[in-house]
């Protein structure tokens, strides 16, 4: 699977364990960590990464896919 800088860079920050997803009231549900939203948004839809709850938040974690993807060569 090919990827792009930004997707590889936002699965490295998810494997740190950097990006999570928090409601900040009325349902208004935010990622936040150092990647973009909408990277971290297809990385999840492409079903390399996923979230599970802890807490008051989710955090993403790498799926099987996802560290199989981050070991290709670039």
């Amino acid at each position: 699977m090919k990827l792009t800088e930004r997707q590889r860079e936002a699965l490295e920050h998810i494997k740190e364990g950097k990006v999570h997803q928090r409601n900040y009231g009325y349902s208004a549900w935010r990622i936040g960590g150092p990647s973009s939203p909408t990277v971290v948004g297809r990385v999840i839809s492409m079903k390399l990464a996923d979230w599970k709850r802890q807490d008051d938040e989710y955090i993403a974690f790498l799926t099987e896919a996802g560290e199989d993807a981050l070991q290709q060569p670039t």
